[in-house]
């Protein structure tokens, strides 16, 4: 299910090629999305699975912690409106943020019919930032948890092989939209540093193997992410959205 929904998102990237728009500098819309194998306090793979109903309500709590201190550094930093939108598949038919648990100047993103995150919403002057929280390095890294979009898969584009977090970049690309915040482990940032290093990044533990981290005192992870993404909409004009060039 998830390789068809990859192929279904790369054909709706693929498909329209908008010339770039500059991001407006003093606008202040933002949707979050986020993952959950990239969260801080984690280092235990069953955490991000429903299939194991006692580690996956301590990864639930993880997750809401993270977002919570992120939308609280968005709107310090200005944010007039934060979307969170599940992007994870944990197998759970429910969202992986229990309900009322979220920051309540946020809100969730919902659909009555199943959608493709990474590229349904994207829609020109509909948000103005993109923030990814939770994410993972790609397939073959070394990070914790490790893939893209399902274990042993790469996804190449144009000769590159991109994580996840790019693809959401590419597909924003399209509206001119960048992506300005990502949270995760310190593999992943090393696979973003050639492509988006104009991210604000905030690592949250360091990999030791695709099933072990070690990790950042969550307090103090708590504490960048806040300022991080503060910063990040103070310095939205710093920020490039990441059209792609045809042919694909």
């Amino acid at each position: 299910m998830r390789l068809l929904m990859l192929l279904s998102a790369v054909s709706a990237l693929v498909a329209a090629l908008p010339a770039p728009v500059t991001a407006q500098r003093s606008a202040r819309r933002v949707l979050v999305y986020h993952d959950m194998e990239g969260l801080s306090g984690q280092d235990d793979w069953h955490t991000f699975d429903f299939d194991f109903p006692e580690a996956y309500a301590k990864g639930r709590a993880l997750l809401v912690a993270d977002l919570n201190a992120v939308i609280a550094g968005l709107f310090e930093g200005g944010a007039t409106l934060v979307d969170v939108v599940d992007a994870h598949g944990s197998g759970n038919p429910e969202p992986d943020v229990p309900p009322g648990a979220l920051d309540t100047r946020a809100r969730q993103v919902f659909r009555e019919k199943r959608f493709r995150q990474y590229v349904d919403l994207v829609a020109p002057d509909t948000y103005d930032a993109i923030v990814c929280v939770g994410m993972h390095a790609k397939t073959g890294s070394g990070g914790f948890a490790s893939h893209t979009f399902a274990p042993g898969l790469d996804f190449i584009v144009n000769g590159a092989s991109i994580t996840e977090t790019e693809l959401i970049g590419y597909s924003w690309g399209r509206v001119g939209v960048p992506v300005v915040l990502v949270t995760g482990d310190d593999r992943l940032r090393a696979d973003l540093r050639a492509t988006m290093p104009w991210l604000e990044y905030v690592t949250v533990k360091t990999s030791t193997s695709a099933s072990s981290a070690q990790l950042r005192p969550v307090e103090e992870v708590h504490r960048d992410m806040r300022q991080a993404a503060a910063r990040a909409l103070r310095e939205l004009g710093a920020h490039k959205a990441m059209p792609l060039a045809g042919p694909i």
